[in-house]
């Protein structure tokens, strides 16, 4: 009879890793050039010859490296390189993340810079609509404790806000919400 065998899916999480040595897998951002696996093996090999050295041999000779700014850059790299990424402690070690913070944001500066606007059940009433309102996390609408109804920070009545946008007031009619966002939209008129 045949036998059939049923392979176990095995997926590869190489994202972050807790070995003393490891390579983690990386971003995009990094060149897929052997620089950095060079730099980790010079920083591996400049401290195992280092420290191999005895004392004796430390005193009796003085060792002149190479001392040029191209050598010092390099030498820098390789040490950057080497203390980032050999990970002594055994601890986690990652050089990439699962949450990309920037994902959200361009997405909403890409609707907005389109002309979307917030929706007006948004602005009137957040949270009693049952629309998902995005705040970024920087609202200026507070919630009443008894009424639950958004109430704004910054409140000024109605005659206050008639005040405010008269002509003689700033010189021309401005919107009642560009006076409290700035002191550059009540100079543009």
């Amino acid at each position: 009879m045949l036998q059939m065998f049923m392979y176990r899916r095995n997926d590869i999480n190489n994202g972050i890793l807790y070995s003393q040595r490891g390579m983690p897998q990386k971003d995009l951002t990094s060149d897929g050039d052997g620089s950095f696996a060079i730099g980790r093996q010079n920083y591996i090999e400049t401290v195992i010859a280092s420290s191999s050295m005895t004392q004796d041999q430390k005193t009796s000779k003085k060792w002149y490296g190479n001392r040029d700014a191209s050598a010092v850059v390099a030498n820098r790299r390789n040490s950057t390189i080497g203390k980032g990424s050999i990970n002594d402690a055994n601890s986690a070690i990652g050089f990439t993340t699962d949450v990309d913070r920037n994902t959200a944001r361009q997405a909403i500066i890409r609707a907005r810079a389109g002309g979307y606007v917030v929706p007006p059940k948004c602005v009137h009433s957040p949270g009693t609509s049952g629309a998902f309102c995005y705040t970024g996390g920087h609202s200026d609408l507070r919630f009443d404790p008894i009424t639950l109804l958004p109430t704004k920070i910054n409140q000024n009545t109605d005659r206050t806000k008639e005040l405010l946008t008269k002509r003689y007031n700033f010189g021309c009619n401005l919107p009642y919400d560009c006076i409290n966002k700035s002191a550059f939209c009540k100079t543009q008129c």
